[in-house]
């Protein structure tokens, strides 16, 4: 929370109707027929499923307008690789002598803003536990929308791994990473209306 995994190029969009030209024998005349455009691709990349080295709880949020209130930044970002391994350790710090978690924190590249301080083009650190059984596979052509929170000197992190992160399909459609994740947001158009209404970050009790 290998090597990075490649998104499949999607297919193009047919935005005008396509005329077929048909003769037809015999009667010296040509028809005209139109076709309409070709459906949409809302198809996402399949995440790779991998073992999981522990269990986490985590505060199971009600709604999607609650994970946008409590979020520090909700966004949309393409993930250019890994940077580094880390640990998830307490926050604030107690105990120097508790373990800590190994994780990973991929590298992201925002690419649109719900929420939160970032700009377009900013690149942050978001962490990945070994909890999760579903880590976001980085490369060209990632697709994400990430709910966060903020950690000072830390990389940022998922508000939780089951309900905080999305592929984005072509058309805007938002398919959730982990299949536990049942909060109904279906696009991008949504969740920037939750953005709108939402009301400053809380802290989660």
């Amino acid at each position: 929370m290998g090597a990075p995994v490649l998104r499949r190029p999607r297919a193009l969009l047919v935005t005008t109707a396509v005329l077929a030209v048909v003769a037809l024998s015999g009667c010296g005349r040509t028809v005209v027929a139109a076709t309409g455009p070709s459906p949409a691709d809302t198809s996402v990349p399949e995440i790779p499923v991998v073992e999981a080295f522990c269990v986490a709880e985590y505060y199971w949020l009600a709604d999607a307008a609650e994970l946008v209130s409590r979020a520090d930044a909700v966004l949309r970002v393409t993930a250019t690789g890994p940077s580094r391994d880390h640990e998830i350790r307490p926050d604030p710090l107690t105990d120097d002598q508790i373990p800590g978690i190994p994780a990973t924190a991929i590298t992201v590249r925002v690419t649109q803003v719900f929420k939160g301080d970032l700009a377009v083009g900013d690149e942050i650190e978001v962490g990945q536990g070994t909890c999760t059984d579903r880590p976001l596979p980085t490369g060209p052509g990632t697709d994400y929308v990430l709910a966060l929170s903020e950690h000072e000197g830390h990389p940022y992190g998922q508000m939780n791994e089951d309900q905080a992160a999305w592929q984005v399909d072509a058309t805007g459609g938002l398919h959730p990473v982990s299949p536990d994740n049942d909060l109904a947001v279906d696009g991008l158009e949504e969740l920037a209306a939750l953005a709108a209404a939402a009301a400053p970050s809380t802290q989660l009790p």
